[in-house]
């Protein structure tokens, strides 16, 4: 299927909000995977179903707004946060964008042809789900799962919408990050010793709680000894815990959150530089400016006000 007729179906799916989604790179039929990005405010629930093409996978980093998934008897909820993946079904799926919220993810979609390429080997290794897609099991859609968006995968997100390469090195970039994500994410996670997984779920949960309270007030932030007295533990284990669970520090989690923020500011066009450091409680102007080209790899002045 040529290019042009694969994106005319999805500008179909996306005209009520067409300046909002944006084709990023790959060609689902010839190469076996896309990837695009989806920003935009609808006064109607979108079926964001009628977007997606037959017999592949599709994963989804959804930043911002809700998400729901229907496929048959099963249902899949994306809330603002989360990843995950589905079998991709236009015919036995229907899908749900919320009206009047922010949405803003992005998809990965990949055939079954590419799959086997790639994982044939491993199969065993993958999630069901991913398994019955390379199978050609019963070409119908098929709910996979979702959890919390680990930030590695939120600035991985941002960074597929502005890529840090120039342009003639785009194609080879976006090939490499679509394996890195399909090991990452596809792949069965390694089965937990028993006697500590009580201790790893209330570890996991404890770090959830205090991404949650963080995210609440990027401009005025929580301490660390208040958050661990909403959450009920020691600032100490908590930020030992913290670090533990996600291989970063709070501090340094709570820059990326600003960051991420920040450049969505900066996207939607309806905030300068100095109003978006404002909003994520930087007060100087050069602090910010050198945090964030450390992050994205460019000054905020030169960061796209809108998707093009």
């Amino acid at each position: 299927m040529s290019n042009s007729l694969e994106h005319s179906k999805e500008w179909a799916a996306w005209a009520p909000v067409s300046e909002g989604w944006r084709p990023l790179q790959g060609r689902f039929y010839s190469e076996g995977w896309s990837i695009e990005s989806h920003q935009f405010q609808s006064t109607r629930e979108i079926n964001w179903a009628e977007s997606f093409h037959g017999n592949g996978l599709e994963i989804c980093f959804n930043l911002s707004g809700i998400g729901r998934l229907n496929a048959g008897k099963s249902s899949l909820e994306f809330l603002p946060g989360t990843e995950g993946f589905y079998r991709v079904d236009p015919a036995s799926m229907r899908g749900a964008r919320v009206a009047q919220e922010n949405h803003h993810f992005v998809t990965i979609e990949l055939t079954s042809n590419y799959l086997k390429k790639h994982l044939e080997q491993e199969i065993d290794h993958l999630y069901p789900v991913v398994q019955k897609v390379m199978e050609d099991k019963k070409s119908t859609g098929e709910l996979g799962m979702t959890r919390s968006l680990t930030m590695p995968h939120r600035l991985l997100a941002s960074s597929l919408m502005n890529p840090p390469v120039q342009t003639s090195a785009q194609g080879l970039w976006y090939q490499g990050k679509v394996l890195e994500i399909i090991a990452e994410i596809l792949y069965l996670p390694v089965q937990e010793e028993l006697f500590c997984a009580r201790h790893k779920r209330v570890a996991r949960d404890r770090v959830e709680e205090m991404k949650r309270l963080l995210e609440l007030d990027l401009e005025n932030p929580l301490s660390l000894e208040d958050l661990g007295k909403k959450i009920g533990c020691s600032p100490f284990y908590l930020s030992r815990t913290f670090s533990q669970e996600t291989g970063t520090t709070m501090p340094q989690y709570l820059r990326s959150l600003r960051m991420e923020k920040a450049a969505e500011l900066l996207r939607s066009g309806k905030y300068n530089v100095t109003e978006a450091a404002l909003a994520v409680g930087y007060n100087s102007l050069s602090h910010f400016s050198k945090v964030f080209s450390e992050v994205f790899g460019k000054c905020p002045c030169a960061f796209p006000l809108k998707p093009k």
